[in-house]
């Protein structure tokens, strides 16, 4: 006696009355039938235990994946309350070598020996520098990316135009020459973050600029999905190996102490453009002087 699935015994029931003595020219159809059901049932057995299994492991690795999340907010935090605690305690006794260097100066002045007032001066200018360095490590120690940051329009013509004028007192020999050679679009953003990236973009271009006549040219395209403004300039440029790095911690292409930099103004730069989604970016294609583009999501735009 064959054992029919239910399903196939409600139909032979209903076409022949019966399960048994099945008629010999349907019996190897309904054999092969019979096969795939169990050999579907089974599967379908299978295939529930491996869902059950597969959920379960789901369940126990989502849940070990948020708690590794956690652990790492709390250690983001921490470090990053480190950093701040760290570069704020240190700068008290930072000014006080400044200041006490350039105290003793004044009252040994004309009995110290030129080589003495300039080992003095060495020693303040490095506390300065020092002093840069912690100002930047702590600004950058407060750069978080889940910080729900208050956005307005800024208008990035202004807000170009008036760091710009910062520089209007320069020598006229170190005065650069500033070219804003398209309309730079108004933008629903932060505004500190955004002065902090042009900010820190301009310095840069100034500083590292030994070109007799310092250029600086601004400017931006647009695309459907993305607003990208360049920074360029006629200085020495940017060797192509060292197109990633300068956008690293602490990284500078002339001696820090020279060059009066933290190394850290490119890499807030990249945090802040990374925050919104998109990148910034050295143009190797550029052969004279350095140009640097970033891009912001062209949705950031404000048209009205």
């Amino acid at each position: 006696m064959e054992e029919w699935p239910q399903l196939l015994s409600r139909q032979l029931q209903r076409t022949i009355g019966t399960t048994e003595n099945i008629p010999a020219q349907w019996k190897e159809l309904l054999l092969l039938v019979n096969a795939t059901y169990q050999q579907y049932d089974h599967d379908r057995l299978l295939a529930e235990q491996a869902m059950a299994l597969s959920s379960d492991q789901f369940v126990k690795k989502n849940k070990a994946l948020e708690e590794a999340s956690r652990q790492l907010s709390r250690s983001n935090q921490e470090l990053e309350k480190f950093a701040y605690v760290v570069a704020h305690d240190l700068r008290e006794p930072l000014r006080a070598i400044a200041s006490f260097t350039q105290l003793l100066g004044r009252r040994l002045t004309g009995k110290l020996e030129p080589e003495t007032e300039e080992f003095m001066d060495y020693i303040v200018g490095n506390v300065n520098h020092m002093e840069r360095l912690l100002e930047d490590t702590m600004n950058f120690s407060r750069l978080r990316t889940n910080d729900q940051l208050e956005e307005e329009n800024v208008a990035t013509n202004a807000l170009v135009e008036h760091i710009l004028n910062n520089y209007q007192d320069l020598p006229a020999k170190n005065k650069p020459l500033f070219f804003i050679e398209t309309p730079l679009p108004n933008l629903r953003i932060n505004a500190i973050r955004m002065r902090q990236v042009w900010q820190n973009l301009i310095s840069n271009a100034i500083k590292y600029n030994d070109a007799d006549v310092p250029e600086i040219r601004i400017g931006c395209q647009q695309t459907a999905e993305l607003v990208t403004f360049s920074i360029c300039d006629n200085g020495p440029g940017i060797p192509p190996d060292y197109a990633e790095k300068v956008f690293e911690l602490f990284t500078t292409l002339q001696n820090k102490f020279e060059s009066n930099s933290s190394g850290i103004g490119l890499a807030i730069c990249k945090k802040i453009i990374e925050d919104y989604g998109e990148t910034i970016w050295v143009d190797t294609q550029i052969t004279k002087g350095a140009c640097i583009r970033f891009a912001l999501p062209r949705s950031r735009v404000v048209t009205t």
